[in-house]
């Protein structure tokens, strides 16, 4: 029971960050020039093939994390039946969820980009000032693209810190004593593949483009770094709850022996913060911009 509740929210929490930060730029369409960062002329957002890729591509995306999202939710009930046969299942999952997060978007990515060379959406048709910007690139804002964000050693730190309850006899003798310590391996495991799941979309995100918003390059650059370092902070904060829930249950695993639901409320309590900081963080930058932009 406990393992299928902990699982259930790890599925549905790992869904829907890479939603909210990967997801929802397709039901953003046009925005700062670009779709899905590929540069087009504003005056051919109407053009009926680009709206009928959008729209296309927003069905795509719907369906690869509702059947993500549903799927997890459906093999947690595995755990009432044989965990070994669980886990099984959960990694090939696991694995159909990075395949189908990133390529989802760097399928459409690609195939945008080839529509926009053969429909002639990046030329220079007209003289217009958006032309103009859209097509500009600012070599400041470009180079400096990876300082924006945080170092990735963080997480990796944060990783590595999941295994200090090893360090404790009390721990050891807990694992390899109790016959449902297997749950306590499960746990440790999650967390490391959550926090590698963090660590890889901090990875995709520093490694991202900048976007190129005017011919002013302060302003590009303030927009870019405000962007980068928030969401940067975002993801390691979700990595450093990732590791207190998990510190705080092999605690308790330790010193009593068994894991409570009050346990259980409270890992789940620490493993939401992360989602609330994530929308007040996409809300905050919204805001920012808007300001930045007057």
């Amino acid at each position: 029971m406990i393992l299928a509740i902990i699982f259930l929210i790890t599925d549905l929490f790992m869904v829907g960050i890479a939603y909210a930060v990967y997801g929802r730029t397709a039901i953003a369409g046009y925005s700062d020039g670009m779709v899905l960062g590929v540069h087009i002329r504003r005056e051919k957002q109407e053009d009926p093939v680009l709206v009928e890729f959008m729209k296309n591509y927003k069905k795509d995306v719907r369906k690869v994390y509702l059947g993500l999202g549903i799927s997890g939710v459906v093999i947690c009930g595995l755990c009432f039946w044989y965990t070994s046969i669980f886990m099984c299942v959960w990694c090939v999952w696991f694995l159909c969820y990075i395949v189908g997060a990133v390529g989802v978007m760097f399928r459409n990515h690609r195939k945008l980009y080839d529509l926009k060379i053969q429909y002639r959406w990046g030329t220079l048709g007209e003289d217009t000032e958006d032309s103009t910007t859209m097509a500009g690139v600012d070599t400041k804002t470009m180079m400096h693209s990876e300082r924006m964000s945080l170092p990735l050693w963080y997480h990796i730190v944060l990783i590595l810190i999941l295994a200090v309850p090893f360090a404790f006899k009390g721990f050891r003798i807990y694992l390899g004593t109790f016959s449902e310590n297997s749950q306590g391996w499960i746990l440790f495991l999650t967390s490391v593949i959550v926090g590698v799941v963090f660590l890889w979309i901090a990875w995709i995100f520093k490694r991202g483009a900048n976007r190129i918003y005017s011919e002013n390059s302060e302003l590009n650059f303030r927009i870019n770094y405000l962007e980068k370092r928030s969401w940067s902070i975002c993801f390691l904060v979700a990595n450093i709850c990732n590791a207190i829930a998990w510190l705080y249950l092999a605690y308790r695993m330790t010193k009593e022996e068994w894991i409570y639901n009050l346990d259980i409320i409270i890992y789940v309590a620490v493993t939401c913060v992360p989602v609330i900081i994530a929308i007040a963080t996409s809300m905050w930058i919204k805001k920012q911009k808007k300001c930045t932009t007057k």
